[in-house]
């Protein structure tokens, strides 16, 4: 394609405002591009610049701008072509302000090239930098994807039909994955607080496409859950799993690898038939499902030690940690009801609970026990008191072992 049949068809494509055809033409992977690329002679911006004027600004200089991009990322440049799509999209943007949503799939297209770009960028400058480069693409490019999320947000001229406010919960989404890229999470309060300041005049997320409430409300959780309010992030999480199609592999796995560990601090066990459902979930969580189930305490911290680069990585070592708990509270009372006759033992002697945690591999002095069940009696896995003088642990009558899920955690972080 040479680069006159290119500005025609741009210019035709806006003037038909025909998003799928732009999408085609702006995209850097596209055929189009590469067929632009190989048929350009001298690609550079110098040599293309008698070409402006053929079709109505901006469009003469973003296509002048896109064949940088496509030129740079085919000779890997990625910290240039990332440069190139960043002038591109502001130039883009100043148009932008004037438009409806016809061109929002459009926007979508050119800003996840700009945060692929920016990161294979700074991949390159991690990898290949010296101590004087700095890796700030993506940072950039979340930058200027808020802009965008503002030109959405701020969009008063249009009918609710038409308005751009339908692209705001997409981008939205994209600037939150560059923040959690960049381990900038708290940049994320600034686009939750200018939604729900708006909530009055855009329309409710359940009108947005699935995929765009998926994306959201998953971030949403995740935010949660790093803030430890599981309850509101397992309801996200939940929603997320629910929400994606059942195609979407990737996805409900993303969910499930934060849903499963607040599950476990619960002690609601994954199914083993939903784990065969995700080989690496299963590879990971099976073990410590198996663990807890039996309440096998050295199998659990022997898969705590075996993962814990994996779990570190996921995000979730933590919380899988407090889920110990959660194990050692059913090897007790599994201990309980094998000390229990035909009625339940109400005072049972502490040095029951030493013998089955040596026979886990816990070789501990009797006062560590009692520091264990003291701290199990505090945090409610089980009602009782303790007679230190007697060596006893005194149970409830009723409901010695109360369910997890009623069971409130007197100190939460």
């Amino acid at each position: 394609m040479k680069f006159p049949t290119y500005l025609a068809q741009l210019a035709s494509a806006v003037a038909e405002q025909d998003a799928g055809t732009l999408i085609g033409l702006l995209q850097v992977e596209s055929p189009w591009s590469k067929e632009l690329l190989r048929d350009v002679t001298n690609p550079f911006r110098h040599a293309l610049q008698g070409f402006k004027g053929l079709c109505e600004p901006p469009w003469d200089e973003i296509a002048i701008t896109h064949l940088q991009v496509v030129s740079k990322a085919t000779s890997r440049e990625f910290g240039v072509a990332y440069k190139e799509q960043a002038k591109m999209i502001v130039d883009l943007l100043k148009w932008f302000q004037t438009q409806t949503s016809w061109f929002l799939p459009v926007l979508y297209r050119v800003l996840d090239d700009l945060r692929d770009l920016a990161g294979r960028a700074d991949e390159d400058v991690m990898e290949h930098g010296g101590p004087s480069k700095q890796a700030d693409s993506l940072e950039d490019a979340a930058r200027i994807i808020g802009t965008c999320f503002s030109a959405c947000m701020t969009d008063r001229a249009h009918a609710v039909g038409v308005s751009r406010k339908w692209g705001i919960y997409y981008i939205a989404g994209l600037a939150m994955k560059c923040y959690f890229r960049i381990s900038k999470t708290f940049l994320s309060k600034n686009i939750i607080r200018a939604i729900e300041a708006n909530s009055d005049t855009i329309p409710p997320l359940e009108s947005y496409p699935r995929s765009h409430q998926v994306t959201w409300r998953y971030y949403i959780a995740l935010l949660d859950f790093l803030g430890e309010n599981y309850d509101k992030a397992e309801r996200g999480f939940v929603s997320t799993f629910y929400g994606c199609p059942f195609s979407a592999v990737r996805n409900k796995e993303l969910a499930l690898n934060y849903l499963i560990p607040i599950r476990l601090l619960k002690g609601i066990l994954p199914s083993r038939k939903l784990l065969s459902r995700f080989p690496n979930l299963e590879t990971i969580y099976g073990p410590f499902t198996e663990a807890i189930r039996r309440g096998d305490i050295k199998e659990f911290d022997a898969r705590l030690a075996w993962a814990e680069v994996r779990l570190v990585e996921a995000g979730v070592y933590l919380t899988v940690e407090r889920a110990r708990e959660v194990c050692l509270s059913r090897m007790f009372r599994k201990t309980w009801l094998t000390l229990s006759g035909p009625e339940p033992l109400v005072r049972v002697p502490i040095s029951s609970f030493r013998v089955a945690l040596k026979i886990s591999g816990l070789d501990i002095s009797q006062e560590e026990v009692e520091c264990l069940l003291a701290n199990m009696i505090y945090k409610g896995y089980m009602r009782g008191y303790l007679s230190h003088g007697s060596g006893l642990l005194v149970l409830s009558k009723l409901d010695p072992f109360p369910s997890l899920l009623t069971r409130q955690d007197p100190a939460p972080l």
